[in-house]
């Protein structure tokens, strides 16, 4: 039945618009959480974007777009581990790790460079992986990163290097190998090898590969001071032959002592960190022997304290803290939103915390215990991993949490449609984010397959105010 009355009818289509409208920046109403979302990107960037096999891209309404692929299907269909950075020329440089499949043998790592600030962005050009492929991963590299140095305009990028045997798994296991570039990409140095010590849970031969990642760009948490942050993995061999060893996983942090002065590559030294044989640890579950405590990030308070966060088992964000610049750590607890507060639900996914320009930090969480979309337990990547809500932190130096948190307010949502070559739903993981000329970039993979990019706004910042638990 259609309304004759024009002062209703007109009143009917703004409540229809207010119903089914979501903002392109700021999450979507009540009223349409559980439909299908409405997107936006601009003219230019979908008429850019014209020609890409689908336009499932857009549904998270990016507003930069480094790379898509082909099709579903190809050797360059997974991406992931996603780190952008400007450089002192105004480049920002983009690195990933690609493949057909997760930790499929043809894992390689490669760049890509935008000379106009995100809006468009070079063919992206493999820096190190296998020649030729490998069943067994020998050749793969895995997870790089990034260490920028101004100084000397040099651009380092590190990865896992599969050298044989596998220990843990062919994606994990290897070196810390790198090579450079002085030119933004146009020639590389050779590659390079950088030792760092063994902890309880790997094991003491030589000849068996440590298990390890850093996982974001390392972060000058000090002047002259570099850090990266990643997990360690428990030896399958060690665990085998000595049970009773405290196993799983823990974080770690590597510290790049003369990175930003040293010329000479082969000179390099890193430092591990905690001053112990093991790193952070949490139980997978309550009485559980074993550890889970993965991907930390660090942000460091005005007080001089180091504040981590990490994903864990549990069903939630796992923290801890440092008083002397990582050398121990304090035992690791569930976050909350403040003190005596709710827990911060979170399956097990990367939890990014970023600092702001003002002191304040941005913090990303999927918001679920890992029971989303179906799934069983934390651990169920593919259905708990969206959507991802954003939380605005601040210090609170005095209280035992030392960072408060805003309640969760819904940032990437792709409706769980599977895509890409392993049917993947996540989003907003493996993420980076700087600040450039007063402007906030935040760079993320849509379901471990798309590469896009979103401005973190004002108005962003002031909605996760309004539901800041105070004072």
């Amino acid at each position: 039945m259609f309304c004759k009355c024009p002062v209703l009818s007109a009143l009917l289509v703004v409540l229809t618009v207010m119903l089914v409208t979501v903002s392109a920046h700021g999450g979507e109403t009540a009223a349409t959480q559980n439909h299908a979302p409405l997107y936006t990107v601009s003219k230019e960037l979908a008429e850019q974007h014209r020609d890409a096999y689908t336009t499932e891209w857009q549904v998270t309404s990016p507003d930069m777009v480094v790379f898509l692929p082909e099709g579903p299907k190809t050797p360059e269909s997974k991406n992931e581990h996603f780190i952008v950075f400007p450089t002192k020329s105004g480049a920002f440089f983009a690195v990933w790790t690609s493949a057909y499949t997760e930790s499929n043998a043809n894992q390689h790592i490669v760049f890509s460079v935008s000379r106009d600030q995100g809006r468009t962005w070079s063919k992206p050009e493999t820096i190190a992986g296998p020649e030729a492929v490998n069943p067994e991963g020998k050749g793969m590299a895995s997870w790089g990163f990034s260490i920028y140095v101004p100084t000397m305009d040099r651009i380092y990028v590190f990865y896992l290097k599969n050298i044989g045997p596998n220990d843990w798994h062919k994606g994990i296991s290897g070196t810390m190998s790198f090579v450079y570039t002085e030119d933004e990409g146009k020639s590389w140095s050779d590659e390079y090898t950088v030792a760092f010590r063994r902890t309880a849970i790997m094991s003491p031969d030589p000849d068996i590969p440590q298990n390890w990642i850093i996982w974001q760009q390392p972060v000058e948490i000090t002047p002259g001071q570099i850090l990266g942050c990643g997990t360690v993995w428990a030896s399958k061999s060690e665990k085998e032959t000595n049970p009773a060893m405290p196993g799983g996983t823990e974080c770690w942090f590597w510290r790049f002592d003369n990175i930003l002065e040293e010329r000479d590559p082969a000179k390099l030294e890193v430092t591990l960190l905690p001053d112990d044989p093991h790193g952070i640890r949490m139980p997978e579950r309550q009485g559980s022997l074993d550890s889970a405590a993965e991907e930390p990030t660090v942000g460091r308070l005005s007080d001089g304290r180091w504040f981590c966060v990490f994903r864990t088992h549990q069903g939630c964000v796992g923290y801890a803290i440092s008083e002397d610049e990582g050398k121990n750590w304090s035992d690791a607890k569930p976050l909350r939103y403040h003190d005596g507060g709710e827990i911060v639900l979170h399956p097990r996914s990367s939890c990014p915390i970023y600092p702001l320009e003002d002191g304040r930090f941005f913090m990303t969480t999927h918001n679920n215990d890992g029971s989303a979309n179906g799934g069983k337990h934390p651990y169920d990547a593919y259905r708990n991993r969206t959507p991802t809500f954003y939380l605005l932190g601040k210090e609170m130096l005095d209280k035992e949490q030392p960072v408060w948190f805003s309640s969760p307010i819904k940032f990437l949502d792709n409706q769980a449609k599977p895509m890409g070559p392993e049917g993947r739903i996540s989003v907003g993981i493996y993420t980076s984010f700087f600040i450039y000329e007063g402007k906030r970039y935040y760079f993320y993979p849509d379901r471990k397959h798309f590469l896009l990019g979103r401005f973190i706004t004002d108005a962003m910042l002031e909605d996760a105010e309004a539901v800041w638990p105070g004072p």
